[in-house]
C-alpha cells in the first residue's frame, strides 16, 4: 500500500471477480501444517506436518487428494522443499534433522543432526539439483548436498533465528533474514558474512528478492514491508506500510510484485517501486494468521496455510493481465478479477502426475 493510503480504503475496495474460476477442493492433512512448497512441474504440493509427518497431495480443478504420507521424522516437520528439479523433496524438524526423499516416496539421505536446535526454514539452491539451504532457531545457516552427508558451507549469522533465505541470480550469495532484527548478506564463494545490516526493533520474517536482484522485500512482525538496496546494508532504502499485522510469508510473482500472507489472515497483492497494495487474493476463516504462501511454477495457482489442518488453492491466474497492466502504464486494476475477498479458484493446466507409479 502506497504511504497514506489507509487500511479502510484499501479494504473497501470492490473489484470485479470472474464467475468462471474455480480451484481444487481445500486439501486436508492428518494435522497442523507447519509448511508447505509446490512441485516446479507438477499439480502436487508438499506439507510439513506438526506430528513430523510429510505428506505430499496431488491437486485438480474438482479435487484434491493425499498421494504419500511420510514417517522420517520423530517431531515436528518445520520445513519442506522441492529440489530444483523436482526429483526430490527435502524437509527439516523439530528434532533437529533433515532429509530427503525420491518421487517414489523413498528416504535416500538423512542427517539425523543436521542442526543443533530444531531447524527453522528450508529452501531450495536453485543453480543445484542436489543442494538446499537450512536455517535453525539458533541462527546457523547449512547448505547441504546430497552426495554426502556434513554441510559444504556453514556459518552463524543471526543471534536468533532464521525465518527465510533468498539467493541471487549466480547462487554466489545468500540473503538471510532474522528473529534478531537483521538480514544478512552470506558470500557462499568466500564462505564468510559479506555484510550484516544494523539490527532493527522488528522481527525479520519473510524475504524475497526483486528488481533483478537490485532490491530485497522483507516482512516484518510490525506489518511494514521494508525495502533494501542491494550492497546498502546500513538502513532500509524504503518501506510498504498498509499490514495492519505481521508479514508472515513473502512469495515472489515477477520483479515489480510481491503476494504477502499476514497475521491478520488476508493475502494481499503488492506492488513494489512503484509500492502499492492492487487488492487481495483472498483470506482464511476465523481470522486465521496466513502463515505460508507457496506459488504453482505456471504462476495460476496459489496455495495457503494457516494455524488448522487445510490447505488452501486460490486461482491467481488474473495476476498475468495485472503485470501486463502495469508495464503498460494502466493503474486501474478493477478489470484484473481481484476481489476485497476473493473466492478465486481454478487448478493448473497441467494434469501430469509426478507419483504416478505409486
Amino acid at each position: 500500500m502506497a504511504e497514506g493510503k489507509t487500511v479502510d480504503e484499501f479494504t473497501s475496495i470492490e473489484l470485479q471477480q470472474s464467475a468462471s474460476s474455480t480451484a481444487p477442493a481445500d486439501a486436508r492433512c492428518s494435522g497442523p501444517v507447519f509448511d508447505i512448497s509446490m512441485h516446479p512441474h507438477h499439480n502436487i504440493v508438499a506439507a510439513g506436518i506438526v506430528s513430523g509427518t510429510v505428506e505430499v497431495h496431488a491437486y485438480a480443478q474438482d479435487s484434491c487428494s493425499c498421494m504419500l504420507s511420510l514417517n522420517h521424522h520423530s517431531r515436528s516437520c518445520r520445513a519442506v522443499a522441492f529440489s530444483r528439479d523436482g526429483n526430490a523433496l527435502y524437509s527439516g524438524s523439530l528434532d533437529l534433522s533433515v532429509a530427503a526423499v525420491n518421487t517414489e516416496g523413498t528416504l535416500f539421505w538423512q542427517n539425523s543432526d543436521a542442526h543443533t536446535s530444531p531447524v527453522q526454514t528450508i529452501v531450495e539452491v536453485p543453480s543445484s539439483a542436489t543442494a538446499f539451504a537450512t536455517g535453525d532457531e539458533a541462527g546457523t545457516f547449512h547448505i547441504f548436498d546430497t552426495r554426502q552427508s556434513a554441510p559444504v558451507f556453514s556459518i552463524n549469522c543471526h543471534s536468533d533465528y532464521i525465518s527465510d533465505i533468498v539467493f541471487d541470480k549466480d547462487c554466489s550469495r545468500a540473503i538471510t533474514a532474522g528473529g534478531d532484527g537483521r538480514i544478512a548478506c552470506l558470500n557462499l564463494r568466500k564462505g564468510k558474512p559479506m555484510a550484516r545490516s544494523e539490527q532493527l526493533e522488528d522481527e525479520q520474517l519473510s524475504a524475497a528478492l526483486l528488481k533483478g536482484g537490485k532490491k530485497i522485500v522483507i516482512g516484518t512482525q510490525s506489518g511494514a514491508v521494508n525495502i533494501w538496496s542491494w550492497g546498502n546494508w546500513d538502513n532500509i532504502s524504503d518501506r510498504i506500510v498498509g499490514h495492519p499485522q505481521s508479514v508472515q510469508s513473502i512469495v515472489k510473482y515477477d520483479e515489480d510484485t510481491i503476494l504477502t500472507g499476514s497475521e491478520d489472515g488476508i493475502i494481499r497483492i503488492v506492488g513494489v517501486h512503484p509500492n502499492r497494495m492492487h487488492g487481495m487474493v483472498g483470506e482464511h476463516d476465523e481470522d486465521f494468521p496466513v502463515e505460508s504462501l507457496a506459488l504453482s511454477s505456471s504462476k495460476n495457482i496459489l496455495a495457503s496455510i494457516s494455524h488448522d489442518e487445510t490447505i488452501k488453492f486460490w486461482n491467481v491466474s488474473y495476476l498475468a493481465e495485472l503485470e501486463s497492466n502495469v508495464e503498460s502504464g494502466i493503474s486501474n486494476t478493477s478489470n484484473c478479477g481481484m476481489s476485497a475477498v476473493s473466492d478465486h479458484h481454478a487448478a493448473d493446466t497441467s494434469t501430469d502426475s509426478f507419483f504416478a507409479d505409486l
